[in-house]
């Protein structure tokens, strides 16, 4: 199926340097990366504050038909559009900060909806490879889910199709997967035991409508912070392997 071997990582890809960039990146126009992450979780913070999720909201008999699962179905659907759009807007927006440059939201959406669909394509075959090999392992998932890491950002900066987006990743990683799995996995981490402690501590202090607003706000701001991340993984890789920069990059942008 795939070159699932994680090799260590040769010089000219460093862990410190790709999260300090991905920090500069996201903290340089903060608003419009977190508003973006934002917009993606929105409908989950909706159902939530109807009720359709576990909190207060409809009577009992609403909940006892078919309107909750409805209406979780859609939002569900929708935030998933939703994420897929936003984390090609800002891939888009990282590459245009890396360059020096402002964003345009509007410009960032028109790029990310041209990607629309071989992004679906290529998450769908993403989905399929790594669900099938956590069915005989844990561990051949996880390693699929490194290999093809970056093939996000090959699907929307070089245009490749679903399954070259994967090759192209697994060509891209290789020789860096270690180093790779170190930085998504300390993310993932991370970002667990924070919601973890905003959850306890807000809800202890003031109720579960803050806590759960409290969560938004952080599951937003590190998802954001992920996508970037990717991104400058994405661009480090080219550097390191291809010797290339970031204007050449996204000259295919221009």
């Amino acid at each position: 199926m795939s070159d699932t071997t994680m090799t260590a990582a040769p010089s000219g890809f460093r862990v410190g340097t790709v999260f300090g960039r991905a920090f500069e990146l996201l903290f340089r126009d903060f608003a419009k990366f977190f508003g973006l992450s934002a917009i993606a979780r929105a409908p989950y913070l909706l159902l939530t504050i109807l009720g359709v999720l576990p909190t207060v909201g409809f009577s009992d008999a609403w909940r006892a038909g078919p309107g909750p699962g409805i209406a979780v179905l859609a939002g569900t659907m929708l935030s998933s559009v939703l994420s897929i759009i936003c984390q090609a807007i800002i891939l888009y927006g990282a590459f245009q900060v890396m360059r020096g440059q402002s964003f345009a939201v509007g410009e960032s959406l028109q790029r990310g909806l041209a990607r629309f669909f071989p992004i679906i394509g290529m998450l769908f075959f993403l989905g399929l490879g790594i669900g099938l090999a956590s069915l005989l392992f844990l561990v051949p998932g996880i390693i699929l889910y490194v290999t093809w890491s970056v093939a996000l950002p090959v699907c929307v900066v070089e245009r490749q199709g679903p399954l070259a987006s994967l090759g192209r990743s697994r060509a891209l990683t290789k020789g860096h997967r270690w180093k790779i799995f170190g930085i998504l996995l300390l993310i993932g981490v991370v970002s667990s035991l924070v919601q973890v402690v905003i959850a306890f501590a807000l809800n202890a202090l003031a109720g579960p409508t803050v806590m759960m607003l409290g969560l938004f706000l952080w599951i937003a701001a590190a998802v954001a912070f992920s996508s970037i991340t990717v991104a400058v993984i994405y661009h480090d890789l080219r550097v390191a392997k291809e010797g290339v920069d970031v204007e050449r990059i996204v000259a295919v942008f221009d």
